[in-house]
Parts: structure tokens; sequence; C-alpha cells
């Protein structure tokens, strides 16, 4: 189905709707299918969309704000757009380096500045920013390495790790599992990135006070774990996890 730009930029800015049958049902699942679909937007309009999402007085224009306002469904959904479109580039590229950076910063912004940790809103439905993230982390772990830049894979479980070590709440809306979906991509491109997140476990975890850190890692490892299983070739550093886990 062929919808105009105003009706998807109209969905843009209905993905920070406080109804869930409005964001996730219609918005998102429309924008999806638009820029995934069977039938799918021109890469002009495709990059518009970006643009629209991006836009300075945009829903990432609140990153900042304390937990229990309304600016999170804008802010979590956007990511998810991110994602969307970035599986688009990973398909078929169609972004400029600018764009790609300007995709690269927002979700780096929302690492570093994102307060709100909410799975769900009473009323409201999913906000799922910590989901989110995770999500664009696995496509913007995807994207070719860039001479003289960090390297994508190495950033997104970076990325990641700081956003399990900033979260005040333990996860109750499978954060987990979207969190270990990414590092189990992330394991499987590139040689050593288990060794990185058995380091950063090992690290963050035996802190004093850190009890929730402790509980998500938890949570995340033993995710991880089940995705990675016997298909893993190396069993050695598979064990270093497992001895991971036991200590948690």
């Amino acid at each position: 189905m062929t919808h105009s730009r105003e009706a998807l930029t109209g969905w843009v800015d209905d993905l920070a709707s406080t109804d869930p049958a409005v964001r996730d049902e219609t918005a998102l699942a429309g924008l999806t299918d638009a820029v995934l679909g069977d039938d799918p937007v021109d890469d002009d309009t495709a990059r518009g969309l970006l643009d629209h999402a991006l836009r300075h007085d945009g829903p990432l224009s609140g990153l900042g704000e304390p937990e229990g306002g309304h600016g999170i469904f804008g802010r979590s959904f956007t990511l998810e757009l991110l994602a969307v479109l970035s599986s688009r580039e990973n398909a078929a590229p169609f972004l400029d380096p600018g764009r790609k950076n300007r995709v690269r910063r927002a979700w780096l912004d929302v690492i570093e500045q994102e307060r709100d940790f909410r799975a769900r809103v009473e009323g409201h439905g999913w906000a799922h920013v910590v989901a989110h993230a995770a999500d664009l982390a696995d496509e913007l772990a995807c994207w070719p390495a860039v001479p003289g830049a960090t390297d994508p894979t190495a950033e997104a479980v970076k990325g990641l790790a700081r956003l399990v070590g900033r979260s005040p709440r333990v996860y109750d809306g499978d954060e987990e599992d979207r969190i270990a979906n990414a590092f189990a991509s992330a394991v499987r491109r590139r040689t050593g990135v288990l060794e990185d997140i058995v380091d950063v476990v090992g690290c963050e975890v035996h802190e004093p006070g850190h009890d929730v850190i402790r509980q998500n890692w938890k949570a995340i490892v033993r995710s991880l774990h089940f995705r990675l299983g016997v298909e893993y070739d190396r069993q050695g550093c598979l064990r270093d996890l497992e001895a991971e886990l036991v200590r948690l």
C-alpha cells in the first residue's frame, strides 16, 4: 500500500503518542511495513523519514528528562524506527555518511543521557527504551568499519554495557533478551567480543552497591549463554562465561 509523505511523517510524530494502539499498532507497524515491507518506499522517502525523526526539535530533544514523563515514548520509539531504517541500510545501503553518523550519535546520546528506564507505563503500554536501544545496537554493529573510526561492533557492545551499568531498575520486560540478542550477533560477527563481555561482567557486578546491575547482568548472561550454546566454536571462552554466571 502506498502512503503519502505527509501520512508517513504523521506516523513518525505518532511514535510519541501515549496511546499504544496509535503508537505501536498503527504508527510503528505502518512505518516498519513502509520501510521493510513488500512494497517499500523509495530511498529518498526513507531518508526523509530519518531526517524528520532526528529533527532538532524532535522527541530526542527531551533527553535528560527525569523518569515519569510521557516524552519517553517518542524517544524510545524513535530508536526503534532508527533500528528499522538501519536494517534497511544493512540490506541495501541508502544512507550517506552524514546521516549514518547522526543515527550513531543519537544512539550514543540515549546511552549516556536517558533517565527513564521503565519497561511499561501503566495505562500507556510499552516504553522499553532499553530494548529499543538494543535493537538499534544490533543493526549499528553490522555497519562497515570506517578507517580511523571506532569499530561499530566494539562500540555497540561497549555502549550496551554502559546502558546496563546506568539502569536503576531490575529488568522486568525481557530487556535482557534483547540485549543478549545484540551481544550474540556481535559475538558471531567478530572474534574477541565474548572475551570483552566476560571482562565487563567481571568488573561491573562485584562492586559494592551494584545489586541491580548484578541482577540485570545475570539475566543477560543467562540469556546470552542460551543463545550461543553448543554452536559457539570457542567453548573455552563460553566456559568463562559460565563461570561468571555461577559467581553472579
